[in-house]
């Protein structure tokens, strides 16, 4: 749950339960936004997750796979419910990044947190965009189900360069 809930053809609302640390991460965010730090974070995210997703491939066990097809089954919910997803989304690439049984690139990843929450609901506005991420969470999906090194590297460099172009659009 984040500052603001949008829903797709409904509108943008403002959630019952707020929760402060959101409030404050966000207005810091903001503070110390700078132009390129979408950009930063695209780079800092291609070199680490298109590596985890194909460790996730090599190394995933059968509670991994379906823990990460929870998570996407969770993403796809909230999607066809017109919201935007962005913490299942999160947790979608979290899970990945657990099945790699190496817990630093988990907790690398946990520690851009608010960074991916904040592009991630930037990102998540752009029409369709919900839409196109979710498909490209199943070719991932698929790719490691599949223990597909390759394919499960490229799914995740093709779905981080979808979200740099969408930066890349809107500047």
């Amino acid at each position: 749950m984040g500052l603001v809930e949008i829903k797709r053809g409904s509108g943008v609302f403002i959630p019952k339960e707020l929760q402060p640390e959101l409030v404050l991460n966000s207005i810091d965010f903001a503070l110390n936004f700078k132009e390129n730090i979408i950009e930063d974070l695209i780079e800092v995210r291609e070199i680490l997750e298109t590596k985890i997703a194909g460790l996730a491939a090599k190394k995933a066990d059968p509670k991994d796979i379906l823990e990460i097809e929870e998570k996407l089954k969770n993403y796809e919910e909230k999607v066809n419910q017109g919201e935007e997803g962005v913490n299942e989304s999160l947790e979608f690439h979290l899970s990945i990044a657990r099945a790699t049984k190496n817990v630093i690139f988990f907790r690398l990843l946990n520690q851009l947190k608010v960074l991916l929450l904040q592009s991630g609901r930037l990102s998540s506005m752009s029409k369709d965009r919900p839409v196109i991420a979710l498909k490209q969470h199943y070719e991932i999906f698929e790719a490691i189900k599949r223990k597909n090194i390759k394919k499960a590297e490229e799914a995740m460099a093709n779905h981080l360069e979808g979200i740099r172009k969408i930066f890349k659009t809107n500047q």
